[in-house]
């Protein structure tokens, strides 16, 4: 079911609610009020949406992502691990990167790396930024907390979501859209590879 308030001027008296399953239709069964068939779109909705948009890109703007560098917006990163730790959307029970379980430092990496002719390793800050951009950036709802511990200002929740529209759009994925539904960096799928190459 989906209660839609957004440019109702009369909530407080009446609302529409839209019956999207079998189940919902089952719940309002008896309830008093009219039946329609239609989608949760409206104009005060798009044009609400049209605004967050037109935000949202003045805001990237104004913090320099919106077409970024991504080594430059991290080598501030000094690596603290706040962010991960305050975090609603991260996951994971222990981060990787707090477990010590990597077999090797990063010198001894970037040694083969070097014998074999490859570019060097990132530096620990910015691949753990990497590492946490992929995990997160999908279900970031931009709540802020990440950059409010930050002690360099890294606009890390703006970062989140830049990156998480390009995914979300690229896997056809929308945060909340269904339960059931996995996040892509969890779920594989052969048939998404159909075709390529």
């Amino acid at each position: 079911m989906t209660v839609a308030l957004i440019g109702n001027k009369d909530v407080d008296k009446q609302c529409v609610i839209y019956l999207n399953t079998d189940k919902g239709e089952q719940f309002a069964a008896g309830i008093a009020g009219e039946l329609a068939e239609g989608e949760v779109e409206s104009e005060v909705i798009e044009g609400l949406r049209s605004k967050r948009e037109a935000q949202k890109k003045k805001l990237f703007d104004e913090l320099g992502i919106g077409d970024f560098d991504i080594q430059k917006v991290f080598e501030k990163c000094i690596g603290c691990h706040g962010c991960s730790k305050i975090c609603p959307a991260c996951y994971c029970h222990v981060c990787f990167f707090d477990s010590g379980g990597e077999e090797h430092d990063s010198n001894y990496y970037e040694t083969e790396l070097e014998k074999k002719g490859y570019v060097r390793v990132l530096p620990d800050p910015i691949f753990y930024q990497l590492v946490r951009l992929f995990h997160v950036s999908m279900s970031c709802v931009g709540c802020g907390l990440c950059a409010d511990v930050c002690p360099v200002n890294i606009p890390l929740w703006a970062v989140a979501l830049k990156t998480g529209e390009a995914v979300q759009k690229a896997f056809d994925y929308l945060p909340g859209r269904d339960i059931e539904e996995g996040l892509p960096i969890t779920t594989f799928v052969p048939e998404g590879f159909a075709g390529a190459g």
